[in-house]
């Protein structure tokens, strides 16, 4: 027998190391004593001959060391306890493993879920809570109950402002003296609610101006994605910046939510109608995007 056929009888290429071939010989050994325990003739017993003269070609008489398992591959670790311990053996530690895994990925997840979101998914909440349910996951979720006083009044100013704006440079309330104004706050740019509020808005802005208005868009997100929304969506009226939401206070649209039992601060979807004295003429809270800027304009035609 030559080096050759012996690592085949072994299943091991030609060049394999003594660790390799000590490792291979043990596995078939415990395989070989498994079948010997069955009180039957074991047809393993003429093979395990080849095995062992093999082995005693290759490695000669020492001792055989016992594998550290930090040695053995994953594939050769099942098959340690597959040919060692049995299949049922294997398959319930294999089990207990995959159980262990599961419950690390539960409460990861579950930990993941309790803090606060990231961008995306704060883009996603801010967009899709008006519609009372969380669409990308299919969890539904509460709206706050909590509503802010309402400070504005019809007929009475409404607050001023000054803020940067997409057009680059500050836009202030005094700018639309004269000027009948259409404002309107939203939660994020380029969420899904918020890009059809918006197309919606440019849509209709032809027929708000025959009616003696101006548009005026406002939320948290800062100049730059203003301007990416800007001119992505090609609107025709300014996006006013109000990363404090100083503004957005002003006006009582910057509230507490509720989402899934998590409480946290962000812009109520809202429209004001404001006369040329800066005056509110109407206003509509929390709104819902459908058909919600023909209502504006049905509005506007009618001051």
């Amino acid at each position: 027998m030559e080096r050759q056929e012996a690592c085949s009888i072994l299943g091991l290429p030609a060049d394999a190391g003594r660790d390799q071939i000590e490792r291979r010989f043990l596995l078939m050994v415990k395989k070989y004593k498994r079948l010997q325990a069955d009180e039957q003739p074991s047809p393993g017993e003429p093979i395990f001959a080849a095995v062992n003269d093999a082995y005693h070609l290759l490695i000669g008489y020492a001792p055989l060391k016992k594998p550290q398992m930090s040695e053995l591959t994953w594939r050769e670790k099942l098959v340690y306890f597959w040919d060692g311990y049995g299949m049922e053996t294997t398959l319930a530690l294999v089990l207990v493993f995959a159980i262990g895994l599961s419950c690390m990925g539960i409460f990861l997840l579950d930990r993941m879920i309790r803090t606060q979101p990231d961008e995306g998914v704060q883009s996603f909440i801010a967009s899709e809570e008006q519609e009372g349910y969380d669409r990308a996951n299919g969890i539904t979720t509460a709206r706050s109950e909590e509503k802010m006083e309402e400070k504005l009044k019809v007929g009475k100013p409404v607050p001023n402002f000054t803020l940067p704006s997409s057009e680059g440079r500050d836009i202030s309330l005094k700018d639309y003296r004269g000027k009948k104004l259409v404002i309107y706050f939203y939660p994020k740019d380029m969420t899904p609610a918020c890009t059809q509020e918006a197309c919606d808005f440019r849509d209709m802005s032809p027929m708000l101006k025959t009616a003696g208005f101006e548009v005026i868009g406002v939320s948290v997100d800062n100049v730059k994605t203003h301007g990416k929304f800007k001119d992505k969506y090609a609107l025709p009226f300014p996006l006013l910046s109000d990363e404090q939401h100083q503004m957005s206070e002003g006006f009582g649209v910057w509230q507490k939510k509720k989402l899934a039992g998590r409480e946290y601060m962000g812009v109520v979807r809202s429209t004001f109608l404001v006369d040329e004295e800066g005056n509110l003429i109407q206003e509509w809270r929390n709104i819902r995007v459908k058909d919600h800027v023909q209502q504006v304009l049905a509005a506007a035609e009618k001051h």
